[in-house]
Order: C-alpha cells, then structure tokens, then sequence
C-alpha cells in the first residue's frame, strides 16, 4: 500500500509540473500572439506611409 501511495503522489506532483508547463506555455503563446498583432498594426501604418509617398510622387510626374 505503501507503494502504491508514493506512486500517486509522484503522479501527482508530476501533473502538477506539467499543468506549470503548460500555463508557462500558454502565457508566452498569448504574448507571442500580442506581438504580432502589434507588429501587424506597425506594418499597415508602414504600408500607408507608402502608399501615401507613392502618392505625392505620382502627383509631382508630368502629365502626359
């Protein structure tokens, strides 16, 4: 009986770990996804800052 106890208590505290590893896991997927999300929103600011250059360059090409 003996046995069989420290074996659930070694299950146990191995799920424990585990259930830690896998909250750490889940708080960096969730910060991972925060940042490209961030990056996303960088990127079409970016994306229309270009396009506005494009703009004021065509506007300064002669017409034809």
């Amino acid at each position: 009986m003996g046995v069989a106890l420290d074996d659930l208590e070694g299950l146990a505290t191995r799920l424990d770990q585990l259930e830690a590893e896998r909250d750490e896991a889940v708080a960096r997927a969730e910060a991972a996804e925060k940042t490209l999300a961030d990056e996303r929103w960088v990127m079409l600011g970016e994306r229309a800052a270009v396009k506005g250059m494009m703009e004021r360059l065509r506007s300064m090409l002669p017409k034809e």
